[in-house]
């Protein structure tokens, strides 16, 4: 079981992520077609190419975590990148349709910069880390953050290390996904600590504390080994 961190702040996970072809309504999520009712005998024909998914979506909400205050309607969902990719139109449609926020989840051989077209339209991304000793994932926080100016929440997930907290946090990473065994008080701690220090960014990528403002004006920018450790 993981907890939840966002801000320096325990939450509850606000968010559906869906793996393979789950469908963010429960039901069918048939791509690239429209269910058409005749009028001659009233029966359901298919028509290829219409508006796409959002209209053969079935309307059975996700079910909500205990905890977690929102309606089904207001959770927001991912979906991977290779997904994102193949069915972005019917995602799209689907997300104007309900309302519900989009996110996507890039994973750690992931390119950010496929997501460049559409980084306004993603209110989450999550960065799946497989090991702690593979530093790339700072590598896709840092070019999210200043090279695609994302602004929302950039969660880390998977394994998770508490001594690399203030890597994470100059590459832009705000929120994390940790294990039953990291104690979570001191990892709020280390958090709130590295942020007092430095204080917060007034640039418009704001998630970035000011020790990494500093560092870009100066072109020093940290490198990682592959430990992750600069």
């Amino acid at each position: 079981m993981t907890r939840l961190i966002v801000d320096g702040r325990e939450r509850a996970d606000g968010w559906d992520h869906l793996a393979g072809d789950e469908t963010p309504g429960g039901g069918s999520f048939t791509v690239g077609i429209v269910l058409v009712r005749t009028a001659d005998d009233d029966e359901a024909a298919v028509a290829p190419g219409g508006g796409g998914a959002a209209e053969s979506i079935a309307a059975t909400a996700p079910e909500v975590p205990a905890g977690d205050s929102r309606t089904p309607g207001d959770r927001g969902f991912t979906v991977d990148a290779a997904r994102w990719l193949e069915q972005r139109h019917d995602l799209i449609a689907h997300a104007e349709r309900t309302g519900r926020p989009l996110g996507v989840r890039l994973a750690i051989d992931g390119d950010p910069m496929r997501l460049a077209n559409d980084i306004g339209r993603f209110a989450l991304i999550v960065i799946e880390i497989p090991s702690a000793a593979d530093g790339r994932f700072f590598s896709i926080a840092a070019r999210l953050r200043e090279h695609l100016h994302y602004r929302h929440e950039l969660r880390a997930t998977g394994d998770v290390a508490p001594d690399q907290l203030s890597f994470m946090q100059r590459c832009g990473i705000n929120a994390f996904e940790i294990g039953d065994h990291v104690d979570i008080e001191r990892f709020i701690r280390r958090y709130r600590r590295f942020y007092q220090s430095s204080g917060p960014l007034t640039t418009r990528d704001n998630l970035i504390p000011s020790a990494r403002r500093r560092q870009i004006r100066s072109r020093g920018h940290p490198r990682f080994d592959g430990r992750g450790v600069a």
